[in-house]
């Protein structure tokens, strides 16, 4: 990542006509970018030995993501009858700021409000109130509900006709997803189950996908503006670079812990050899 990153910000702007045209992903690969970019460059030495070009401020966002990657690794091969749509403003907070629905997807097994979440390696335990992510208590539940009401109230007014809208929280890479309920109020599933979830059933048809798949296109149905906003296409190139260095560095800082390890090894296994070789000569 280099120091020019808010000044390419600024000056890769356009107008965002329709939702369509929002790449995956982009308000949390945004502000990562934003924090990294007062991260000072790295020297020669500290590429060599592997230390992370990362700010603690950006891991989480980073963390985020990554898992959005995942899940739109999922989203991209889903085919023509599908409409995936990235980033809808569907509510505004306290503070003025808009929340998001990370995808939402239209196609024949219906509409779903997918949030995604990196939890990679962890294990999630869920009922209709509580998701611990090893332990520890996440609010994902409540805000995918949220986001879910107010999805269906506005896409139900955009075309005149009840729109049910099934809330999903998509976990990248999770170790496990323990249900406590048999049957959730929001879906939870692994980004590796998502392919399969989204093909269970059949219940809209082509004309019915079309019509929904407008109407929430337009930034009029969710009382929203087209934002001016950044060169998307570039904010997910530049999250690339950054995530191939990132893994860079965890492999160059292996290499040196895998080095030091067998380093720290090698006066014991010497210790042992001297002591062995004349037990075994002696055979």
């Amino acid at each position: 990542m280099g120091d020019s990153v808010a000044d390419e910000f600024a000056s890769r702007r356009h107008r965002t006509p329709t939702l369509h045209t929002r790449r995956p992903g982009y308000p949390v690969l945004r502000e990562c970018l934003w924090i990294q970019a007062g991260a000072k460059p790295r020297g020669r030495v500290a590429r060599v030995l592997g230390v992370s070009p990362l700010l603690r401020e950006a891991k989480n966002w980073y963390r985020g993501g990554l898992g959005e990657l995942e899940v739109i690794s999922v989203l991209d091969v889903l085919g023509a009858e599908w409409t995936v749509l990235h980033s809808i403003p569907v509510a505004a907070t306290g503070s003025g700021r808009a929340t998001m629905i990370d995808h939402l997807v239209i196609g024949p097994g219906g509409v779903f409000a997918i949030n995604a979440k990196n939890h990679a390696g962890s294990r999630i335990w869920v009922n209709d109130r509580t998701f611990l992510v090893d332990g520890r208590n996440k609010d994902h539940l409540h805000a995918a509900l949220r986001e879910m009401t107010r999805a269906s109230r506005l896409l139900s007014e955009a075309v005149g006709a009840r729109v049910d809208v099934t809330p999903v929280v998509v976990v990248a890479n999770p170790q496990s997803i323990t249900l406590g309920v048999a049957t959730p109020l929001v879906h939870v599933l692994s980004s590796s189950g998502l392919y399969r979830f989204l093909h269970r059933r059949r219940v809209l048809s082509p004309a019915d996908i079309a019509r929904l798949s407008a109407a929430a296109a337009d930034f009029s149905t969710w009382r929203s503006e087209p934002e001016d906003l950044p060169d998307t296409a570039y904010v997910v190139e530049r999250f690339r670079a950054l995530s191939a260095e990132v893994a860079d560095a965890r492999a160059r800082s292996l290499t040196w812990s895998c080095g030091g390890l067998a380093a720290a090894f090698l006066p014991a296994v010497a210790v042992v050899a001297t002591t062995v070789a004349p037990i075994w000569s002696a055979l």
